[in-house]
């Protein structure tokens, strides 16, 4: 008896384990945008929500703001756009992680594999590891010049006014 009263005593206790739902909402990924208009002028902000003849533009690309609404939204028709260009929000920051993983990979191996084994050679006063350390280093830095580089690229979407560049995009 005391078993059961002590299994249902759990159960009741950690109720609130057993009513959880799946969330529902997707996560959704912020794009940077640039938009130059027909007028020259230029706008720097988030891709909010694309319609069929128009696009909602927020002035604000911080997650935070966008949730928290302290940023304005506009909606701009396809007429007045002369170009887009789009990224991903963390897209530099990514680009640098990944090139300096690369970077350092390759140059650790490079580093390694070069190393002077030949019994002929005049002896070396350092180790493989060693040389894969620094050359490992010296790759790291590149990659991250490389990542940072590759991860700043925009894609540019010509629409010029025109609804089928618009639709087509």
């Amino acid at each position: 008896m005391k078993k059961l009263l002590l299994i249902a005593s759990m159960f009741f206790s950690f109720q609130f384990l057993l009513q959880s739902q799946e969330d529902t909402l997707q996560k959704s990924d912020i794009y940077r945008t640039w938009i130059k208009l027909e007028t020259g002028a230029k706008l720097d902000g988030a891709l909010y929500q694309t319609k069929d003849s128009s696009f909602l533009y927020a002035t604000s690309h911080f997650k935070k703001d966008l949730l928290a609404g302290k940023c304005q939204i506009y909606e701009i028709n396809y007429n007045k756009i002369a170009y887009i260009q789009t990224r991903h929000t963390n897209h530099v920051g990514k680009g640098v992680l990944y090139g300096a993983l690369g970077g350092l990979l390759t140059g650790a191996i490079i580093g390694y594999v070069s190393h002077n084994k030949d019994v002929w050679a005049p002896p070396v006063l350092y180790s493989a590891e060693t040389e894969a350390a620094v050359t490992g280093t010296l790759g790291m830095l590149s990659g991250v010049v490389i990542g940072a580089i590759i991860g700043s690229i925009r894609i540019k979407i010509p629409i010029n006014g025109n609804i089928d560049n618009f639709n087509k995009k």
